[in-house]
């Protein structure tokens, strides 16, 4: 079976560099293209599905990744191989011809790596493909359809993928981005970037512990309000007129709040749960009580629903502004004592 050529873009003043690297000009289709025993990652910056208006220093790429690896504690005889496979090398603890790390990387419209050591357990991503994607970005309009099912009239500072799902940063307590979180417009979420074979294979995750949304600065906020997901803070932002934290599900929201605690620890912290009376564990509840014994100068309003509203699947503040308006959440808001 005839294997597929990869063709070039090659402009005439490369053509020596690519023909150096072993390119071969085909005659009939008057392009260059790279031989299937090469490694494609030389090439990639004269790619036919390289995006010319998203041009990429392709040589500082593989400079700053090969110093991120290092600096992770692999080890490299070369540049790094970023053809999208799973890479086996050395880090500084092996001895003989064990390899214990292993890394990935990209080249594409957004350069992007993940490393870990097998001995250490430890893994991590390089995150320039976030960053980018974010960077540019389209507006989120205000007529997306999951902010008009969930009765939101404005698109704020979000951004969408060319999916059209509305992109969500989630940043550490810094101000670190460290992954974004992707709503579609019936309002699947995700976090971080759909996930290839080889990135499954080594865990390739985007770090959600203890990151977080929030459109006001931190140290703008004399209080921090914080609550679960997006649609429920910015129902509660508009109810509330203040800025609230989403902390994007139950299981972050003590993370997010150790992190505030710790880091503004005379800032009041007030948090408003979700009330999952629907399922036999009240996950939206029972995370608010846990997090009220350990910090008990935390306050905790959820909302008060009754048993036909559980069924309904009215969980959250956000579920109250869409079924009964914005004002009503003032008689359906209870306080954990």
């Amino acid at each position: 079976m005839p294997r597929i050529r990869k063709y070039l873009n090659v402009p005439f003043k490369d053509k020596n560099e690519a023909k150096s690297l072993g390119a071969i000009w085909d005659k009939n289709a008057k392009k260059y293209f790279v031989p299937y025993y090469l490694d494609f990652t030389p090439f990639i910056k004269w790619s036919e599905n390289t995006p010319k208006q998203n041009l990429i220093n392709y040589d500082e790429t593989l400079i700053q990744f090969k110093h991120a690896l290092e600096t992770f504690g692999l080890i490299l005889e070369t540049y790094p191989i970023m053809n999208g496979k799973i890479q086996r090398c050395k880090t500084k603890e092996d001895k003989g011809s064990e390899k214990s790390g292993a890394y990935l990387g990209y080249l594409d419209k957004y350069p992007a790596g993940f490393m870990q050591n097998f001995k250490t357990g430890i893994k991590e991503n390089w995150k320039f493909r976030l960053e980018k994607e974010w960077g540019e970005a389209k507006k989120a309009l205000n007529s997306h359809l999951y902010l008009k099912n969930k009765g939101i009239n404005s698109a704020y500072d979000l951004r969408v993928d060319r999916f059209n799902n509305l992109l969500i940063p989630l940043r550490d307590i810094k101000g670190k981005l460290w992954s974004l979180q992707r709503i579609s417009e019936n309002g699947k979420k995700i976090i971080g970037v759909i996930k290839t074979k080889e990135e499954k294979e080594i865990e390739y995750l985007a770090r959600k512990k203890g990151c977080f949304y929030t459109q006001v600065s931190l140290e703008k906020q004399d209080e921090f309000l914080i609550c679960e997901g997006f649609a429920t803070a910015i129902s509660l932002q508009e109810y509330l007129n203040k800025a609230v934290i989403m902390a994007i599900d139950a299981g972050n929201l003590i993370n997010v709040i150790e992190a505030l605690k710790l880091n503004y620890p005379f800032t009041p912290i007030t948090l408003y749960a979700d009330n999952d009376l629907k399922n036999t564990n009240n996950v939206g509840l029972n995370t608010a009580k846990a997090i009220k014994e350990k910090y008990e100068d935390i306050k905790v309003f959820y909302p008060n629903l009754d048993e036909r509203e559980a069924k309904e699947g009215l969980s959250d503040f956000n579920d109250i502004v869409v079924r009964y308006g914005i004002k009503m959440i003032k008689e359906k808001i209870s306080e954990l004592k």
